[in-house]
């Protein structure tokens, strides 16, 4: 046994921000109106279909194995009786399982709920937390079925050295490489061979007894465009240096993109998932073929992405809402197969439109699925992709400014963003009758539909008073006190014509310094090309944050929404009531939250300094490439790590 570890040792986006810029109201033109877990998303969508078992665990959901499922704990069994009362009790705001609580107005305000829940998951997440090794080898056979892999005795001390918090949480990395577990190893390693052939990749490697290094890479010629994609393999062999020699050898294939690249084949990734909990494989030879179906190729045939449909020819948000809902899960609110009107709001989706077969004459938007299961590294997967996620901070993990202004002494309570247009290229295409309207829908939306009224939730003082029906008010008076949007300089990632236009129909205003982002209460965090890269230094600057985002993170199983930041959706439709519920109505500065603001503004700042510093970066990626490196191994099954009281 090695025991040397115990020894001391790009920025917001145009499709996800355009509703919200519209709120603002004055950008555009007049003429512009005249006209109208496996993974989180997938894990309920198993049902019986699979040997996947479901069992509630806290807000999220935990995976067991058929073949070696352990007695139920009895938190989870009180907690998903408490789960079901809450559902189903009328007089109670109903959480659903697509992420999002639905709001009954004959109950108190849904943030109060939203607070005292989260505050409570979060609690018993601390409090359940492993406190030895045999606890930590107890807990994930608990959650996986399996024994954990050889080396987590080394990850162990080193999380145990270093103060790493939250040890047994980190079921992103089950989700992300269990389909690999019913694939045959020696397909998997020549799949990742031939995959290192992609353009615009490099592939990192370990041996026996060599440090960590690229051995190869298909990156541009261009020194400087080398520098630049090759920035994240120097992050990863930095931060992985105190613990390359207890990582058992492997070699990987990461993608230098910042958005994902590998749609998932929903029938080849379940009957690979079906395959690993029964202890099987299946043939890379007997794959499916790839459905010709778009993105919703990657959906359960009875998600709502099917069942429902979706018409690309209407723009997105043309179905307004009959009910207001916020989210409870964020991570299961991003999932578009659950909320197919992701597919037409956000860029990652609206950029890949295409129509994929042209003889049969139907049109379908979005990628042809990839034939076979990848291991490919990825910095942003969404959770219809396979691809595997990368901590890699495109941010960086530097010291932080210990003394931005506290949220007491900030002067202006308005929610603040600035960004630039880069989350999809731009061209003559805006002008295509479909893709115009999916880029200005956000704005036609709020104006038609809206009209010059923005309907919100009363903000309350008391979690005793009734929430009642939403209210409604001028925009033109609600949007300036409260939102200061735009993007900046000029527009960027267009062709010379459409960076015309878009400088006609928006405003973009000069970058603005830190000390004059520092002033505001509120900060919105939203989507870049991929994740977003601001959201650590937002955290730390004492301003309350609300994220929009369909892009889980490494972080996502140690943060709790609600109680670190405030998530919001992606249509924005939820904005105004989270922001007021804060904030306070304009006519009753006094009906609003501001203790609550700054305790979740504080409790996020203090999250940033205990669970993103390099030494958790670091602990993620070496668990992550300790079970990366067993399951591609064709003596996968001799590779797990077996407590022995005897010898810890």
């Amino acid at each position: 046994m090695r025991r040397a570890l115990r020894r001391p040792l790009h920025l917001a986006t145009l499709i996800a921000t355009l509703g919200l810029i519209a709120f603002v109201g004055g950008f555009l033109r007049s003429w512009l109106f005249d006209s109208a877990p496996p993974r989180a998303r997938h894990v309920k969508r198993a049902r019986s279909e699979t040997h996947t078992q479901v069992i509630w665990s806290r807000t999220t959901k935990t995976i067991y194995n058929s073949g070696s499922q352990p007695t139920e704990d009895p938190w989870d069994v009180a907690e998903r009786e408490r789960f079901a009362r809450i559902v189903q009790d009328p007089s109670q705001h109903s959480f659903h399982s697509d992420g999002l609580l639905e709001v009954n107005e004959a109950a108190s305000h849904p943030i109060y709920h939203l607070i005292n829940r989260a505050e409570n998951t979060w609690d018993e997440k601390l409090s359940r937390a492993s406190k030895t090794l045999q606890e930590a080898v107890i807990q994930y056979k608990r959650r996986y079925g399996r024994a954990p892999p050889l080396g987590f005795d080394d990850w162990w001390y080193y999380v145990q050295e270093h103060n790493v918090q939250l040890p047994d949480e980190y079921d992103q990395i089950f989700f992300d490489i269990e389909p690999f577990w019913g694939m045959n190893p020696q397909d998997l390693q020549k799949t990742q061979q031939e995959w290192e052939n992609k353009p615009n990749t490099w592939t990192l490697s370990k041996d026996t007894d060599e440090a960590i290094s690229v051995v190869a890479d298909t990156l541009p010629e261009d020194l400087m465009q080398r520098e630049e994609m090759s920035e994240g393999a120097r992050q990863l062999i930095e931060l992985l240096a105190p613990v390359q020699e207890y990582i058992y050898p492997f070699r990987a294939v990461f993608s230098t993109s910042q958005s994902p690249t590998l749609l998932s084949d929903y029938e080849l990734w379940k009957g690979a998932l079906d395959a690993a909990a029964a202890g099987a494989t299946v043939s890379i030879s007997k794959a499916p073929q790839p459905k010709l179906h778009g993105w919703i190729s990657a959906c359960d045939p009875l998600s709502p992405a099917w069942t429902d449909g979706i018409d690309y020819n209407q723009p997105p948000l043309t179905h307004r809402k009959s009910v207001k809902s916020f989210i409870h899960d964020h991570r299961a609110s991003m999932d578009p197969c659950e909320h197919p009107e992701l597919f037409r709001l956000h860029g990652q989706f609206v950029s890949a439109y295409s129509v994929n077969d042209k003889g049969s004459g139907s049109t379908s938007y979005g990628p042809i699925p990839h034939p076979h299961l990848i291991p490919q590294f990825s910095y942003s997967p969404t959770l219809i992709h396979h691809d595997i996620m990368s901590a890699i901070p495109f941010d960086r993990i530097e010291a932080l400014d210990d003394d931005p202004a506290a949220q007491d002494e900030k002067t202006d309570d308005r929610l603040y963003w600035r960004g630039d247009n880069s989350e999809m290229w731009h061209d003559e295409g805006i002008s295509n009758p479909v893709r115009s309207e999916n880029i200005l829908c956000h704005f036609r939306y709020v104006r038609s539909v809206h009209g010059e009224m923005v309907e919100f939730l009363a903000p309350t003082k008391s979690n005793e008073t009734r929430t009642g029906a939403p209210m409604r008010a001028k925009k033109s008076r609600y949007a300036p006190a409260l939102l200061d949007v735009a993007f900046v300089d000029k527009p960027v990632e267009c062709d010379d014509d459409t960076c015309k236009f878009l400088e006609e129909i928006f405003e973009f205003r000069k970058s603005p310094n830190a000390k004059t982002a520092g002033r505001y209460k509120y900060v919105l965090d939203v989507d870049d090309y991929g994740r977003s890269a601001q959201f650590r230094k937002l955290m730390n600057s004492h301003s309350l944050v609300f994220k929009s985002t369909i892009y889980p993170e490494w972080w996502l199983d140690r943060i709790q929404p609600w109680v670190h930041y405030v998530p919001v959706q992606v249509d924005y439709s939820d904005l105004f009531d989270s922001l007021l519920f804060f904030h306070g109505a304009l006519d009753e500065p006094e009906s609003g939250n501001d203790r609550l603001a700054k305790k979740i503004a504080e409790a996020g700042r203090e999250w940033t300094k205990k669970f993103w510093r390099k030494e958790d970066v670091t602990a993620y990626m070496f668990r992550l490439l300790l079970e990366y490196a067993r399951v591609m191994n064709p003596a996968r099954d001799s590779m797990s790590f077996e407590y022995d009281e005897e010898e810890t």
